[in-house]
């Protein structure tokens, strides 16, 4: 009778394959729910950037506008497509946040073994930052998704993959338009240090063509031309480039700030961001990450994560709000703590498969419950917290809904001074809205079918007919819209 090994399973023969495409499903899925249901509405940060990307234009240029420029063109084009919705606004984002997250799967693929891989992708892609920063409508996920692409693009050509031409140019184009965001030196400083300091790096640079070499940096240097005639123009780019714009130099409250951000288990908070950041699993994780990099501490990844992170520390503590620039870092320390404990594991087994693979059961169970924990965190504290209908305004969409129930109408905004620059971006590009003006004032009334004033504005004296509101009952001022038929159509 014939000896039944572990391999011989079917499911354990196709664990890869399996893994990826559960990972894949849970990707989408996971960033649908961020895009629909959990938070719902657009905050003021969000607001702003649509503005700014409304605004963008060459024939009209300011030094200011070279900050987040790929992503401001992104979100204008969404604009320009579909007009200015909430999910407009955010769906540059979702669009990054797949491709980063596939970009990750990939960059941990080449990092790490396979089972490494799968396990620390489905934990990165469930944590709160990366879920909110996914449909968050701000440039913030270009922290997350320009670190990833180069450094996927910097590895596969250390590895000399196929289609090397491909990755050489993507690795040119995400580095120049990395330029373009804040913070984003920090990582070409780290590999750039480690290619100085990690002799195998320093081989394969040296190996590369330098006619290539050459037509990459005259192009690179065509694209960064932009960002570096904004900054002679205006220096004061420089502090926001290097994250320093509104920095706090009281050090005691920045490190109480920071310790309350990652390490306050006990009294947990809602915001724009949750605190913690991330789940205390994950943060032993990251310690064991830490210890894993100082003790292969010789390997060219290691080299690039401890000079990342000495960089990064710095910023932190005088701008502890920038939580985005920590998750890729910090997905990497958790794969390296992952690693940690599979390799341990295997130690203890090097020869018996039964105990090898029953010692992955605990670690699956492990990275399950961060990842079903993380949405559950995510869904539920930008659901109910208490902070959050105060943050997230859903006023866009009331009108949007209000329209269609009414055949879209006429319609002209009343709005405020402080609401005004937003409501005119709106109307620009939605042209179907048919809204005319944006007043400040009440000195007239529009005479269009339907006028929207705003809920809250006390020095409106509105018109003495009945109103239709609009209300939202997640809202703490729940009246939103009174709106009045004025002329007929």
């Amino acid at each position: 009778m014939s000896r039944f090994e572990v391999l011989d399973f079917l499911i354990y023969r196709w664990r890869y394959g399996l893994g990826y495409i559960a990972v894949s499903i849970g990707f989408i899925s996971l960033i649908v729910l961020a895009a629909f249901f959990a938070p719902q509405g657009i905050t003021t940060q969000e607001q702003a950037s649509a503005v700014t990307s409304g605004a963008l234009s060459f024939s009209n240029f300011s030094p200011d506008m070279i900050v987040n420029m790929p992503y401001h063109a992104l979100q204008k084009g969404s604009f320009y497509l579909f007009g200015v919705s909430e999910l407009t606004i955010k769906l540059p984002s979702l669009l990054l946040a797949v491709a980063t997250a596939f970009g990750l799967l990939l960059l941990l693929r080449v990092w790490f073994k396979q089972n490494v891989a799968v396990l620390a992708s489905l934990v990165g892609v469930t944590t709160g930052p990366f879920l909110f920063f996914a449909q968050f409508g701000t440039p913030l996920i270009l922290y997350i998704f320009l670190p990833t692409i180069i450094l996927l693009a910097a590895s596969m050509i250390a590895r000399n993959s196929r289609h090397l031409l491909f990755w050489k140019i993507l690795l040119f184009t995400s580095v120049a338009l990395s330029l373009y965001s804040p913070m984003s030196i920090y990582i070409l400083a780290a590999l750039l240090s480690a290619v100085l300091l990690h002799p195998h790096l320093r081989q394969l640079v040296l190996r590369l063509s330098k006619p290539l070499l050459l037509a990459a940096f005259l192009i690179f240097l065509l694209v960064v031309s932009p960002v570096v005639y904004a900054i002679i123009q205006d220096t004061s780019l420089i502090a926001i480039f290097l994250g320093t714009a509104g920095a706090s130099f009281d050090i005691l409250a920045s490190l109480s700030t920071l310790g309350n951000r990652y390490f306050d288990f006990i009294h947990p908070s809602n915001g724009i961001i949750m605190r913690p950041v991330y789940e205390l699993a994950s943060m032993l994780l990251i310690g064991l990450g830490i210890y894993r990099i100082f003790t292969t501490k010789y390997t060219a990844r290691s080299y690039i994560v401890m000079a990342w992170l000495v960089l990064l520390l710095p910023i932190l503590i005088l701008n502890p709000a920038l939580t985005s620039i920590t998750f890729v870092p910090f997905l990497l320390l958790i794969s390296f703590g992952i690693d940690y404990l599979i390799r341990y594991w295997y130690k203890l087994f090097p020869k018996n498969p039964y105990a090898r693979a029953v010692g992955l059961v605990p670690l699956i169970i492990l990275v399950g419950s961060l990842a079903i924990s993380g949405v559950d965190r995510y869904y539920f504290g930008y659901t109910y917290g208490d902070n959050v209908a105060t943050i997230f305004s859903r006023d866009v969409n009331l009108l949007s809904d209000w329209r269609k129930q009414n055949n879209s109408p006429t319609l002209t905004i009343i709005s405020s001074p402080k609401q005004a620059d937003f409501y005119k971006t709106v109307a620009h590009y939605n042209p179907s809205w048919k809204i005319q003006s944006v007043q400040t004032d009440n000195n007239s009334v529009p005479q269009t079918a339907y006028v929207a004033y705003l809920h809250h504005e006390s020095w409106f004296n509105r018109p003495t007919a009945e109103p239709n509101i609009l209300v939202n009952g997640a809202a703490t001022q729940a009246d939103r819209f009174y709106i009045y038929k004025t002329a007929s159509e």
